[in-house]
């Protein structure tokens, strides 16, 4: 795939405390998008096995060749500074963290980067096995688990991370900060992270409303029924809905904006690896949306190079929420 680096501002909403603006340099942090929950029990919000979402070992490489990996100072700037305050380790390589909901691991190998030890835990075996063909980081273990069941003792870990995944836990969201403040020990720290739907950026503001409208049409529209979760307010249930039980504290929410650049090939990739199209091409295969979409962005875009050619620009909104364990 595909990626530009590119030079973002960022809006940090600390809700708790204050209101800051920063300056990070961010490459696409498109990754790890859309899980999909199945029954109504956090054991659940991970789960694919009864509806087949994720199990499928094409989509599982879908996953892995179009998400790309979240962007390593976002991860170090925002997540790795907050978890070194917390827990007084401030140089070197941190213990051990758990990448919950881990997928085909794009957001797991670059936390390995700023620890020991870290342990991928998702409910598809299909994601499982995807990650483990393509790690290449040595001290990164994967494991089969469920998010209200992590597969690691208590008090063992310094950091759990959930990358794209919270909003299918909402129902059940204290349930899961239980477990996760069962497996941290004491100062250990809670890393949640989404990525919004994008808007596309254009020299020509008319085309630039044209193809977000135009992809709005896609995701909101023609998509929208076949995401379990609410994609429409994804925000809302970050920097608000989200509470945390008393064994968390000094809790901060982060509203970012980020830029990307891809091919529109690669745009169209990142779309077929979303849960919600999965999910419509299952029930209608015999209906090719995403062909004519991609003829008609090209369309749009004025341009003559072919999808594999074209490169467009990306905006998203990014939430993060960062909470550490009490130490009682």
């Amino acid at each position: 795939m595909m990626l530009t680096s590119q030079v973002c501002r960022f809006h940090c909403l600390c809700m708790f405390e204050w209101q800051c603006k920063t300056m990070l340099h961010s490459r696409c942090v498109l990754q790890r998008c859309c899980k999909q929950p199945v029954c109504s029990s956090l054991v659940q919000s991970r789960t694919y096995s009864s509806s087949g979402e994720f199990q499928g070992q094409e989509h599982a490489a879908l996953y892995n060749k179009y998400r790309p990996k979240p962007d390593e100072t976002l991860v170090s700037k925002v997540v790795m500074d907050y978890v070194r305050k917390k827990t007084g380790l401030h140089s070197g390589r941190l213990g051990i963290a758990v990448d919950v909901a881990c997928g085909s691991g794009q957001a797991t190998e670059v936390i390995a980067g700023h620890l020991n030890k870290v342990i991928g835990v998702d409910a598809s075996e299909s994601q499982i096995t995807e990650a483990k063909r393509a790690n290449t980081t040595g001290n990164i273990e994967y494991r089969c688990g469920f998010a209200n069941s992590l597969p690691v003792s208590d008090n063992s870990v310094n950091l759990v991370t959930c990358f794209q995944a919270a909003h299918y836990m909402d129902l059940f969201f204290t349930k899961f900060c239980h477990e996760v403040s069962r497996v941290l020990t004491k100062n250990g720290c809670l890393a949640i992270y989404t990525m919004d739907k994008h808007d596309i950026i254009h020299a020509d503001e008319k085309i630039a409303k044209q193809l977000s409208g135009f992809y709005n049409q896609l995701y909101h529209g023609t998509l929208k029924d076949y995401f379990v979760y609410d994609c429409m307010n994804r925000q809302d249930l970050y920097m608000h809905k989200f509470v945390f039980p008393n064994q968390f504290k000094d809790v901060k929410r982060y509203q970012l904006m980020t830029m990307n650049t891809m091919t529109v090939a690669d745009f169209i990739g990142f779309i077929t690896s979303l849960s919600g199209y999965q999910k419509h091409l299952r029930e209608h295969p015999d209906q090719d949306i995403i062909t004519g979409f991609q003829q008609r962005f090209l369309e749009i875009l004025q341009v003559e190079t072919s999808a594999q050619e074209t490169i467009i620009q990306l905006t998203a909104p990014v939430y993060i929420i960062l909470a550490c364990k009490e130490q009682g």
